[in-house]
């Protein structure tokens, strides 16, 4: 488990770190999709393109294996792999690990979050908020920071 020793001194703005590590993160379930598609989907190709298809049980295991990823990560370290490699953390507002509870909360505000596409809600909010916190953020009073020094 991380530990942090102090609160950030200022909420800087890591919202472009945030927009990358969560490219990344997308980046580490696409072969797991295509994993997915392969054993439960469909698949076509035609008229020089390919289409891909996952529905039903399969996709509501591939979207709780996305969110499990996320919790059991944050939870754990504080940090996913695209966030690691960004070197940021998510923190209480005190600069300490979150609980569980926390991370529970953070990660199914995502939905919110994600609404009506690709984040925008979350974008906006941690765009415009003091502590750059998107909604799940500030019900679970976590943030995105950097460690502190």
């Amino acid at each position: 488990m991380t530990e942090f020793s102090s609160p950030p001194a200022t909420y800087e703005n890591a919202t472009g770190l945030r927009i990358v590590a969560t490219i990344i993160d997308a980046l580490v379930f696409i072969p797991v999709y295509f994993i997915f598609v392969v054993l439960f989907g469909e698949s076509e190709s035609g008229d020089g393109g390919f289409s891909f298809n996952l529905s039903g049980l399969p996709f509501i295991l591939f979207i709780l294996l996305t969110y499990g990823y996320s919790i059991v990560m944050e939870g754990l370290r504080g940090q996913t792999v695209g966030k690691m490699v960004m070197k940021i953390y998510v923190m209480t507002e005190d600069g300490r690990q979150p609980e569980w509870s926390a991370i529970l909360i953070r990660n199914v505000l995502r939905i919110v979050d994600s609404l009506p596409f690709f984040y925008l809600i979350g974008l906006i909010c941690a765009a415009v908020t003091s502590k750059h916190q998107r909604i799940g953020d500030m019900a679970a009073k976590t943030i995105v920071a950097k460690k502190p020094a």
